[in-house]
């Protein structure tokens, strides 16, 4: 896969962690993300990325496309729930959190990526566990 890049949101643990370097050790350029940015000794650069602010979104898919002109590859991992708790017990404030980040993360990073598509193809899209996320946590009713 020389010369591919890919961008993986939530890559500071993990699955996320675990797929940017799996895509890294496959011969990928990895840009992996977190709110935090680097942090430790990684096979795969890591930038600051919060899913749920434009400005951020924007910053890093310029920094990518700065330092290697392409997106080949976007992983949309970033995401989270609230553990043990359901919807029925999760407050507005916390549900509103969650789609940002699981949904609108996903539509953000999505949006601003698919804008590349003009420059090349073929680009491939993936998002394993962020809306799965989303519907684990969605009220169940017998």
């Amino acid at each position: 896969m020389n010369g591919k890049t890919a961008i993986v949101t939530g890559a500071s643990s993990g699955i996320g962690e675990a797929t940017a370097a799996r895509l890294a050790k496959a011969g990928y350029k990895v840009y992996g993300t977190s709110r935090r940015g680097a942090r430790g000794e990684r096979s795969f650069a890591m930038l600051a990325l919060d899913v749920t602010s434009d400005n951020s979104v924007e910053a890093a898919v310029a920094e990518v496309m700065r330092r290697d002109g392409r997106i080949d590859l976007l992983v949309n991992n970033a995401g989270f729930t609230v553990a043990p708790a359901g919807a029925e017990e999760s407050s507005i404030e916390q549900s509103q959190s969650i789609f940002d980040t699981n949904f609108f993360g996903v539509v953000r990073m999505t949006r601003r990526w698919s804008g590349r598509w003009d420059a090349y193809t073929p680009s491939s899209l993936a998002w394993p566990p962020s809306l799965a996320r989303l519907l684990e946590s969605w009220p169940r009713r017998a």
